[in-house]
């Protein structure tokens, strides 16, 4: 798994500041969107499409100046590839994206959030997808984050199955 690591570093600028004098939430959700969007693109080689985020939770506000360390990696890909109606190839899978505040001059770090996006891919016009890399944890975290992310990649497809039959039930 530690082969889909993508890291980011980022300062907190006073523009990106909300009413209370900290960053805004959105900034650093934006931030870790095109990480993710990044780190899926170069997991499959293909223009990816976003299908689902967990929910968000904001741990730690975040300061003004503050160093933003965003790390993406994919944490859960099914094994197999799947076929479309079509006969085309679809593969989906996780990324998360942890953002940490760092503090040089104290030397501490803090995590603020962790963003878990689902991302499809499919085959497009003249392209094949690449083979899959299989995720495999090497550490005891590795595992841990993969677990979590196949909880977040089934919760997140059952959302989704649930919006699509709901919107088929609905006559027009």
């Amino acid at each position: 798994m530690s082969e889909t690591v993508t890291d980011s570093v980022k300062v907190a600028y006073p523009s990106d500041r909300n009413m209370h004098r900290k960053i805004f939430g959105c900034f650093l959700m934006s931030q870790a969107f095109e990480l993710a969007y990044a780190t899926a693109w170069s997991f499959t080689r293909n223009r990816p499409l976003f299908l689902s985020l967990d929910d968000v939770l904001f741990l730690h506000p975040v300061d003004i100046g503050s160093v933003l360390e965003f790390r993406a990696q994919e944490t859960y890909a099914p094994p197999p590839e799947t076929k479309k109606s079509d006969g085309t190839s679809f593969k989906s899978f996780v990324v998360a994206v942890r953002c940490d505040v760092i503090e040089p001059a104290e030397g501490t770090r803090k995590t603020t959030n962790t963003f878990s996006f689902i991302f499809t891919s499919s085959e497009s016009r003249g392209s094949h997808l690449q083979p899959p890399i299989l995720l495999r944890p090497e550490t005891f975290l590795e595992a841990i984050e993969f677990l979590d992310g196949k909880r977040r990649w089934e919760a997140g497809w059952k959302h989704i199955n649930e919006a699509l039959e709901s919107s088929r039930a609905v006559e027009w």
